[in-house]
């Protein structure tokens, strides 16, 4: 079994820069990847969604800016209690600093 989903942005283009005077990776695309790579966590685990899945509620700690050309997710299964899955995912940047922390719940409709 798989231990972790990675996303990968490489190399991080220009659309997905932004910010406050600044040409950092942008909030809106952290929260997107970390909703794809916490959400595709499901296929970590051995449930199943028969009806589908999603992500209920997600936490993001932003510690510091993105610079750069890479940004590597890697998100990983905490627990799981009946039907929700509880996540946790790491932003590293090119120099393989954490620069954000992502936590989600994901509910499973069977």
């Amino acid at each position: 079994m798989k231990e972790e989903i990675q996303v990968i942005l490489n190399p991080i283009l220009e659309f997905h820069r932004g910010g406050v005077g600044r040409a950092a990776l942008n909030g809106s695309t952290i929260a997107a990847a970390f909703d794809l790579g916490l959400g595709l966590s499901l296929f970590l685990t051995d449930l199943k969604a028969k009806v589908g899945s999603g992500v209920a509620r997600m936490e993001i700690k932003y510690k510091k800016p993105v610079d750069g050309n890479l940004a590597i997710f890697k998100c990983k299964v905490l627990e799981v209690k009946k039907n929700l899955i509880y996540t946790e995912g790491f932003l590293f940047d090119q120099e393989n600093q954490i620069c954000s922390i992502g936590k989600a719940t994901l509910f499973v409709k069977s």
